[in-house]
């Protein structure tokens, strides 16, 4: 009887992990950037 008793706390593990990877999975990735040199004072 010890696997039925942990059955349900296993689903929910499994799916938050589902959950969280699915997150992870759509979320958006980095903006475009471009790199700019500027100087750090007059030249």
């Amino acid at each position: 009887m010890r696997p039925a008793r942990l059955r349900r706390p296993l689903a929910a593990l499994f799916a938050a992990a589902a959950a969280g990877l699915a997150l992870l999975a759509l979320r958006p990735g980095p903006p475009p950037s471009v790199r700019v040199l500027a100087a750090a004072r007059d030249l």
